[in-house]
């Protein structure tokens, strides 16, 4: 366990130090390597994969985004295991929103929390590494993936990370993040079963399918 460990915190390490994806953060803003629950076990593991990061809601506030920024920033300054432990903690907890004065974030609301009951036993990930926001008339908006940005999410960083993970179940979210697994796969022929969620919010149906086909998978 201890060397999945380190694997997965070498990879998230590569991320906050890729001159490519530090580069394609907006300004002020980090590269996020995502989350690995310390629970997550190679083989039956379920990870979720999106295709970026996205703006944070309005109801986060500039102190709890800041917050996430500096711990970003501490494993960015010394990529050990302990401080990538303490980030992905801190994702997680922010991801459900442990402090009660907190709301979860709205992909974990739904659908991840009605396929998975215990959120250490995941991993969160993303194709692209940095958030893509667009100013237009004054509001902030997530914009679309170039090819480029896609191109690198996967070559230079998911294809290592799932390969490291080796999970029983990939669940993408969104297109370019379903585009990007298939391709994976074919590349590394894994084991693993793909699961689409249609669509940025899934129906019940969909996710309570997901769920059934990875439990069916972990017995």
């Amino acid at each position: 366990m201890t060397d999945l460990r380190e694997l997965i915190a070498k990879n998230a390490y590569s991320v906050m130090t890729c001159p490519n994806c530090v580069a394609g953060a907006p300004e002020g803003d980090l590269p996020q390597p995502g989350w690995v629950g310390s629970k997550y076990e190679a083989t039956k593991g379920i990870v979720f994969v999106m295709q970026n990061p996205g703006k944070a809601p309005m109801y986060y506030g500039t102190g709890r985004d800041a917050e996430m920024r500096d711990e970003l920033r501490l494993f960015s300054n010394s990529g050990t295991l302990t401080s990538y432990e303490r980030l992905s903690l801190a994702f997680m907890s922010d991801a459900i929103g442990a402090n009660s004065c907190r709301k979860p974030w709205p992909k974990w609301t739904h659908p991840v929390k009605k396929i998975v009951d215990d959120p250490q036993q995941i991993a969160w990930l993303n194709v692209v590494k940095f958030r893509t926001i667009d100013v237009v008339g004054g509001s902030e908006k997530n914009a679309p993936l170039s090819d480029t940005q896609v191109h690198h999410g996967v070559s230079d960083h998911l294809t290592r990370e799932i390969e490291t993970l080796n999970p029983a179940i990939i669940v993408t979210i969104g297109g370019d993040a379903y585009s990007a697994v298939s391709g994976i796969k074919r590349v590394l022929k894994g084991s693993f079963v793909i699961e689409k969620l249609h669509g940025m919010s899934p129906s019940e149906a969909d996710a309570e399918r997901v769920r059934t086909t990875w439990k069916s998978l972990i017995k």
